[in-house]
């Protein structure tokens, strides 16, 4: 008997490879999302577009959380980090949940790609029935992003070991970081990691969580993302 691999069981073996290393940085509601395995839609839109064009998955995260201007969790379905862009993927089915939006849902969506589209991200969105019936014209369309977007290699730009690792964790592993967070995964003392965010702050690469007189807690700017080599 052959050992040789066909296309769709090397695809499903990279599949689960890949949510599996994904599950071992989650916690919480993030975790319990990839527990229940990606939607339909996801892994068709992986299947038949991502991995024919690309062949793998690197950059590429699935229910990747971010925090919206009201602090609430939110996730996008998938999400394509690497430098200097950032892209959240979403794929759209057309069933009983969107006939049934009311306004202020409808809103809200809205307002979360605006929110997504102000930190830096470029949102990027298939139906499922395109998927479905159209999907070489969904695989010219990542074609054409990947070429538009990622035509030219970016400048070598260099980081402090410790700067990589803290923006690394900011950007992959926390919706946000704050001193206990970084005191307790680099086993140093609040007062150090402090001075690290700080550092970090007054260089353009964490930014404020929220607004206020003391800044306890940092999200990644887009400048980290930029400069960071993933």
């Amino acid at each position: 008997m052959s050992s040789i691999m066909t296309a769709n069981e090397e695809f499903e073996k990279n599949l689960k490879e890949w949510l599996d290393s994904n599950r071992v940085h989650r916690k919480g509601e993030s975790l319990r999302r990839l527990e229940n395995g990606i939607g339909y839609g996801e892994k068709l839109f992986l299947e038949q577009v991502w991995w024919p064009v690309v062949g793998t998955f690197d950059h590429l995260f699935p229910e990747y959380l971010f925090i919206d201007d009201a602090e609430r969790e939110r996730f996008i379905d998938l999400a394509y980090v690497r430098v200097p862009y950032r892209f959240a993927i979403e794929i759209d089915g057309y069933g009983p949940h969107v006939k049934n939006v009311d306004r202020y849902q409808f809103g809200d969506g809205l307002m979360r790609q605006n929110q997504l589209v102000m930190e830096g991200w470029k949102p990027i969105r298939f139906s499922v029935t395109d998927l479905e019936q159209r999907p070489d014209r969904c695989i010219r369309f990542v074609r054409s992003m990947l070429g538009q977007w990622y035509g030219k290699p970016e400048a070598d730009i260099t980081l402090l070991v410790r700067e990589r690792q803290l923006i690394h964790l900011a950007v992959f592993n926390h919706p946000f970081v704050d001193a206990s967070i970084i005191a307790a995964e680099f086993s140093i003392r609040r007062e150090h990691a402090s001075k690290w965010l700080r550092r970090l702050h007054n260089n353009g690469l964490l930014t404020p969580l929220k607004a206020g007189e003391r800044i306890h807690r940092y999200r990644y700017s887009e400048k980290a993302v930029r400069m960071l080599q993933i």
